[in-house]
């Protein structure tokens, strides 16, 4: 898990990909209060490209919003739609 103070770009998404395919977790999130940028939230759900997410065969990055409030993910907020769910 990465927790990003401000909104996710794909300048996070990168270094993060690539992290995760070295490493190669069970689940693997990226959360910031701000959740994602305009740009990268445009990518994906206007696009689709989830498969940016992609780190190995059946294995994607989950983006969410964290909720401070609630001291919890936004279930809303994930990306891609449906995961952890």
């Amino acid at each position: 898990m990465e927790f990003n103070p401000k909104n996710i770009t794909l300048k996070h998404v990168g270094p993060f990909v690539t992290y995760c395919k070295i490493a190669s977790p069970e689940y693997a999130l990226l959360v910031s209060p701000e959740g994602l940028s305009d740009s990268l939230g445009s990518l994906f759900k206007t696009f689709g490209c989830y498969d940016l997410l992609e780190y190995r065969k059946n294995k994607r990055i989950i983006i969410a919003k964290w909720d401070i409030k609630r001291k919890d993910l936004d279930y809303a907020s994930i990306l891609p739609p449906s995961e952890l769910r």
